[in-house]
Parts: structure tokens; C-alpha cells; sequence
């Protein structure tokens, strides 16, 4: 499982610590997209498509979302969903908060 930080949390971190702006999401999200190397993943094969923006492809990390994703998994993300949770196709993405089958 691949997930980083919330991007709330760094810019909360850059202030609350006074660590500057060296912290911010802003910040470190480009050393995230260095590592990551997103491949192999029904995002890119037809799916939703990783927004460039947030996700790495070409880093020494290999990051990949489970396909297709097991039955209990689907089970759970609608199960998810009629609780109020929303579901999210990318952890890493600009919408962190949900149910995702990571």
C-alpha cells in the first residue's frame, strides 16, 4: 500500500512546527511523484486516469492499485458508500478522504 501523508497534515506540520514552507504539501509532493512508479494499474488502462499532478510513474517505488478488485472489496466500498463514506479512486490523489480498494 502506497500512501503519503494528507496534505493537510504537511501544511499543518510547515506552520504549527515553523518548519517554513520547506514542509508544505506543495513542497514535498514532488519527492512523492520522484519515487512513485505507478504502473500496471486500471487507472491507466481505461479507468480513471491518475492526475499527473499528484502521482509519479517513472520512480524507483512501484505503486499499483489491485485489479480487478476482490468481491469483499467492492462489498465493502458500497458498503462504504450507504454509511457515508464516500468512495475515492486514488488515495494519492487530489481527493484523499474515502473508501478505496487499496
Amino acid at each position: 500500500m502506497w500512501v503519503r501523508g494528507a496534505a493537510q497534515d504537511f501544511n499543518r506540520w510547515a506552520t504549527q512546527f515553523k518548519c517554513g514552507s520547506d514542509w508544505s504539501y506543495d513542497a514535498v509532493l514532488p519527492n512523492f511523484k520522484r519515487l512513485e512508479g505507478l504502473a500496471g494499474s486500471p487507472l491507466l488502462e481505461g479507468g480513471d486516469a491518475p492526475d499527473a499532478k499528484y502521482r509519479g510513474f517513472r520512480g524507483p517505488v512501484a505503486a499499483r492499485v489491485p485489479h480487478p478488485p476482490l468481491p469483499e472489496v467492492r462489498d465493502f466500498i458500497q458498503a462504504c458508500a450507504a454509511n457515508g463514506v464516500p468512495p475515492t479512486n486514488d488515495y494519492n490523489g487530489a481527493k484523499m478522504e474515502g473508501a478505496a480498494p487499496t
